[in-house]
C-alpha cells in the first residue's frame, strides 16, 4: 500500500463528508420548498450556511492526514461544534430528515474520531 493511498483520508471521514452533503441538499430543499412551513426563515438559512460549512470541515478532515496535527485536532473540534449547532437547529426547526442525516454524521465523526483503523495504520507508521 503506498503512502498516498494512506493520506487518501479516514473512511469516518468520507462518511461525514457524504453526510454533510445530504444534510446540505435537504437544508437548501428545506430553505426553499413553500410546503414545509419553515421555507424563507432565517433559521433556516443558518442552517444552510451551517451544512455548507460541515461539508468543507468534512473534506477538512479527509485531508487532515497530511496536516499537522494541531491542525486536525482543531478541525475536529470545530466539526463536532458544527455537528451539535446544526442538530440543535434541526430539531428546533422540526426537519427531521435533516435531524437524521446530522446523527449519522455525528456518528461518522466519532468513527473517524475512535475506531477507523486507516487512521491508526498512518499513525504507526509516522512513529517508526
Amino acid at each position: 500500500m503506498s503512502i498516498s493511498s494512506e493520506k487518501a483520508g479516514a473512511n469516518g471521514a468520507w462518511l461525514l463528508c457524504l453526510a454533510a452533503l445530504v444534510a446540505l441538499t435537504v437544508s437548501v430543499i428545506n430553505a426553499f420548498n413553500k410546503g414545509n412551513g419553515i421555507a424563507f426563515t432565517a433559521g433556516s438559512y443558518l442552517v444552510v450556511i451551517t451544512s455548507a460549512l460541515l461539508v468543507v470541515g468534512a473534506v477538512a478532515l479527509i485531508w487532515s492526514t497530511s496536516l499537522p496535527r494541531a491542525a486536525a485536532v482543531v478541525f475536529a473540534i470545530l466539526v463536532l461544534l458544527d455537528i451539535l449547532g446544526t442538530g440543535f437547529a434541526a430539531w428546533l426547526l422540526e426537519a427531521y430528515v435533516l435531524f437524521g442525516a446530522i446523527v449519522v454524521a455525528g456518528i461518522a465523526w466519532l468513527i473517524y474520531l475512535v475506531f477507523d483503523p486507516a487512521r491508526e495504520r498512518y499513525v504507526y507508521r509516522a512513529v517508526r
